[in-house]
């Protein structure tokens, strides 16, 4: 009887612990800014975000001016020879030709050559793919940070939700003890029969079972929550979780906010991004316009002397630079095609993820639906079977009821309880599911 008593004031106190224990507070907010200040994955994200818009960035700087520098210092063991119709230059034209050798054995040519695009199609267009591309890593981190979120309040609610099921679960524990306690005391003075207080101790195996899971599960969750946040697990343990922070995100709307869906948005940008690359394409041999100039001198010598006096000639020019490429030896008609394929495909996918997203959250409105009627029932059986547990005691204690009767009705309540609270956690977890699907969960 003493070791039984021991035992409820070691429950009472765990049950003392798990309401006063904690000392900091610790919000929802904070966790889910920690989150996204700490984690490795995001900032690995934010690189790659930065490294296309820096992409971008080299891209528009192909409309800068472009300026190289050249020389040369050559040998000519042979000097070519070009024919030049020498009978032209007669009084009277003739077709007589002579072979002259133009040029010199030694030859420098030194000068700077600029190009200013003026025009060009294939940059503008690389440029808004660039841009698109951009987009979509911007997209991805958007997606990754919502997720982290969700996770972590998702996590925080099942540790609150976890903390009340321990304190019921101890709270249970304190009851099936007295059972037990009353049926111990009923056996030691040979008016109950074994069996039937065996059956009241397993009951309370059973409750004190259910209260050791629940204080598992609570490490595992605080364990996972360190993991997102990185905070420590020792401060996680010691902190104060508010059940208020909540509130905000657990709301009944029931719309649907295209926006903020993640893989919508991002089937959405990849169709705009092969469209882009369809426009790309089709400019590939567009004309290119631009400004071409040349400043230098070139040297003449028949002897190795670099510094020759009187042997460099000036030469520049400057103009406009008209390109159009007619033929570049690509199928650019069956390009096209693969991209209008792939931009069809996208649009298909874009429908058919509408229609899952739609199908998804009618059942989850229904499953919501089921569980808050579940929940609603449960809660009110438990309180009746409460009622009944403490009638059924102290008539037992009377000796107005069999212990079989008290044993079933204690098994009753605690199948009960055991439904409230999986159908709780389950519930908060649908709700929030529900809401990030939608988008609505953050706004």
């Amino acid at each position: 009887m003493n070791l039984i008593r021991l035992y409820t004031v070691v429950i009472i106190l765990l049950v003392i612990s798990v309401t006063t224990y904690a000392q900091t507070p610790l919000s929802l907010d904070s966790c889910m800014h920690h989150a996204l200040r700490n984690r490795a994955s995001i900032k690995s994200l934010s690189q790659d975000q930065l490294v296309a818009a820096l992409k971008t960035k080299d891209l528009k700087a192909k409309y800068w001016p472009q300026i190289s520098i050249n020389y040369d210092y050559r040998y000519n063991p042979v000097i070519p020879t070009s024919i030049v119709p020498i009978g032209q230059f007669n009084p009277t034209p003739t077709s007589e030709v002579r072979g002259i050798r133009f040029g010199t054995k030694w030859q420098q040519n030194a000068g700077a050559t600029v190009y200013q695009p003026l025009w060009d199609a294939t940059i503008a267009s690389q440029v808004a793919e660039s841009k698109i591309q951009d987009r979509l890593k911007q997209l991805d981190q958007e997606n990754a940070e919502n997720e982290l979120r969700y996770e972590v309040i998702k996590t925080y609610a099942e540790i609150c939700l976890n903390q009340t099921k321990i304190a019921d679960n101890a709270l249970d524990t304190l009851r099936t003890t007295q059972t037990s306690s009353l049926m111990q005391a009923r056996f030691e003075e040979g008016r109950l029969l074994k069996t039937e207080y065996n059956k009241a101790r397993v009951n309370h195996n059973h409750a004190r079972g259910s209260y050791q899971f629940a204080v598992t599960e609570f490490i595992q969750k605080v364990g996972y929550l360190s993991y997102l946040t990185t905070f420590p697990v020792e401060e996680l343990l010691s902190a104060q979780y508010i059940t208020d922070s909540l509130t905000k995100f657990i709301t009944n709307t029931k719309e649907i906010n295209p926006e903020k869906i993640g893989v919508l948005n991002q089937l959405q940008e990849q169709t705009m991004l092969v469209n882009q690359q369809i426009i790309s394409e089709r400019k590939k041999n567009a004309p290119t316009v631009g400004l071409d100039g040349f400043v230098g001198a070139n040297q003449f010598s028949n002897d190795f002397n670099p510094i020759e006096k009187n042997s460099w000639y000036m030469a520049s020019y400057i103009g406009l630079s008209v390109k159009w490429k007619l033929l570049s030896g690509e199928n650019k008609a069956n390009h096209i095609r693969q991209l209008n394929a792939q931009a069809r495909s996208l649009v298909l996918q874009t429908e058919e993820q509408q229609q899952l997203l739609s199908k998804n959250l009618r059942e989850l409105d229904e499953t919501i639906r089921l569980q808050q009627q579940q929940l609603q029932s449960v809660q009110e059986n438990i309180l009746l079977l409460k009622e009944s547990v403490q009638i059924y005691q102290d008539r037992f204690e009377a000796g107005k009821i069999e212990a079989n009767d008290l044993n079933s009705i204690e098994i009753d309540l605690q199948k009960e309880i055991i439904k409230q609270q999986d159908t709780q956690i389950q519930l908060v977890q649908n709700q929030l599911k529900r809401l990030f699907n939608a988008g609505n969960l953050f706004k």
